[in-house]
């Protein structure tokens, strides 16, 4: 779901710029990172949980087993839970610098928007210890998640005012 947003934002929240289009590719990488992440539980658990139950032998059981620890690393560890919130909140924060001069839109969401998308890029420092950086990030990405359906009605609603407006009284 990250790939239309990033795409939507770029078309709807200010006029097209460089660092909007940065802001956009970090939207993107996140979402391909997200998907790295959730694919190793919908394709690869599913197949290798398979494996290991079918196996003919132990060594058959644990070369299974070793193989989903590699995928959950590589493809979890790595992408899911490292690349994907770093990019999201790189992308999250852009936003918020946009936001703040979009006139339709009150200041205080690009601040918060800034806030959340630093709390969201912080999250990978869970797992060098700061565990609660990493329950930061868990409540940033909450928070972005309210701020953005907020922003979305924000921005449906000045539009629909503008749009009554512009089309004045029949």
């Amino acid at each position: 779901m990250i790939v239309p947003l990033a795409l939507l934002f770029e078309s709807v929240v200010a006029r097209p710029s460089l660092r909007l289009r940065i802001a956009t590719a970090f939207g993107l990488v996140a979402a391909l990172a997200y998907t790295i992440g959730i694919m190793r539980w919908v394709l690869v658990a599913r197949f290798l949980a398979n494996a290991v139950v079918c196996a003919h032998n132990a060594t058959e059981a644990a070369t299974a087993a070793l193989i989903f620890r590699a995928f959950a690393v590589y493809c979890g560890n790595s992408f899911g839970e490292t690349i994907a919130p770093v990019a999201h909140g790189v992308w999250a924060t852009i936003l918020g610098h946009a936001l703040l001069k979009v006139d339709r839109l009150p200041r205080w969401l690009g601040w918060a928007q800034i806030v959340t998308g630093a709390a969201i890029a912080l999250r990978p420092l869970e797992y060098v210890g700061a565990t609660t950086l990493g329950e930061l990030g868990d409540i940033g990405v909450g928070a972005w998640t309210v701020l953005l359906a907020l922003t979305g009605v924000l921005l449906a609603k000045g539009e629909k005012q503008q749009n009554s407006t512009t089309s004045g009284p029949s």
